[in-house]
């Protein structure tokens, strides 16, 4: 599913983004780099571009906090009570992936990928269940991540199906 924004949705983001990068500058925070080719601004402006795009399926609200610690420690969405993380990827192997298992925080994570300038392809979803229980070692050049291949993650649009009830849906 491909998500496109328009010029106002994009500028707002451009803005959100900016605003973290700014306050993380000031406060001398460091980003987690992982990807020498993007600066901190494109890191925060990927990652928004994932969020807001399945806050937009979901029909929810992206969260404008700034956390001078990342957001590998709180939610990115929250829908219904259950807490969303969403990993935006520019790599061509889309893998959702955690630097360690402890780092899957919420009660499920969705992959997105950038595919151009103002659209944004939500890849897929997994339960933090199911993800602890089948993810996979990669070393993408900077040390061992736990990950799962976007093929076989659950298909988004089966996403709303799981945040309106409480049973698991099958990956």
């Amino acid at each position: 599913m491909i998500i496109s924004f328009d010029a106002y949705e994009m500028q707002r983001l451009i803005m959100v983004a900016h605003s973290r990068n700014i306050v993380k500058e000031v406060h001398k925070v460091r980003n987690q780099r992982y990807d020498n080719n993007q600066s901190d601004f494109s890191m925060h402006l990927h990652g928004l571009m994932g969020e807001y795009a399945v806050a937009k399926l979901l029909n929810t609200k992206i969260d404008r906090n700034i956390s001078l610690s990342g957001d590998d420690k709180i939610s990115d969405l929250v829908k219904n009570n259950k807490k969303i993380q969403v990993k935006t990827t520019l790599m061509l192997n889309k893998i959702l992936y955690f630097n360690s298992k402890s780092l899957f925080r919420a009660d499920l994570a969705v992959l997105t990928s950038i595919r151009s300038a103002t659209d944004v392809i939500l890849e897929g979803w997994i339960t933090k269940e199911d993800f602890l229980n089948k993810a996979q070692t990669y070393d993408f050049g900077k040390g061992q991540r736990w990950g799962i291949p976007a093929g076989k993650l659950n298909s988004i649009d089966k996403i709303n199906n799981f945040l309106d009830t409480k049973e698991e849906v099958a990956v």
